[in-house]
């Protein structure tokens, strides 16, 4: 359908051109500068068109010039502005991330150690696992100054504690201090060596 109308627009126009051609077919003088010319006036006028399109389409094309460069300096100077930004984000995000990732490092190495701690406390039947939901508050210390008094007291894990109707996830051990050979497990060594030193 486009190419169709196309068409018929190019034939109005070639039509409205003859007509033009054939109405003004009089010869006319132009007077140059340093000449004198004498043409049919639809040639004139036909020449004087195409020149004024061409001299219109050099200034338009020489502003469009002006814009594609002045285009290209903001892209530029975006790009800068974005790479400086970038520079700077990463200046202060990566020690930022550096630091994270130490403090992460740092805490699963004291997890593993207290996994290790509980593994041997385990195989020496130093550990008793509580898994029975306990209140931080009274439950949970009252068993513990309990366990302390007996003679042959273990270490307390407690798996479930919680405070109120809140569970917590993280498990709680208590009364490493109340039996000598615990501490000595724990501490990876004797405390009173570790009171010498």
């Amino acid at each position: 359908m486009k190419k169709n109308w196309k068409v018929i627009l190019g034939f109005i126009l070639g039509v409205v051109v003859v007509t033009f051609a054939t109405v003004n077919r009089q010869n006319t003088t132009v007077h140059f500068v340093f000449t004198t010319v004498t043409q049919p006036l639809f040639v004139v006028i036909l020449c004087s068109a195409i020149l004024g399109a061409l001299i219109m389409m050099l200034f338009m094309s020489a502003s469009l010039f002006s814009k594609k460069k002045e285009i290209h300096r903001l892209n530029k100077e975006i790009q800068h502005i974005n790479e400086k930004h970038q520079a700077q984000y990463d200046a202060h995000v990566e020690p930022m991330t550096t630091n994270y990732e130490n403090v992460i490092k740092e805490k699963d190495r004291q997890i593993k150690a207290l996994s290790d701690v509980i593994e041997k406390l385990k195989k020496e039947n130093l550990l008793k696992v509580i898994n029975t939901p306990l209140d931080v508050d009274l439950e949970i210390a009252h068993l513990a100054y309990l366990e302390a008094k007996k003679s042959d007291s273990k270490v307390l894990l407690f798996t479930n504690p919680k405070k109120g109707n809140i569970t917590y996830d993280m498990p709680i051990i208590m009364n490493v201090f109340a039996n000598k050979k615990a501490l000595n497990l724990v501490l990876g060594k004797n405390p009173d060596e570790i009171a010498l030193e």
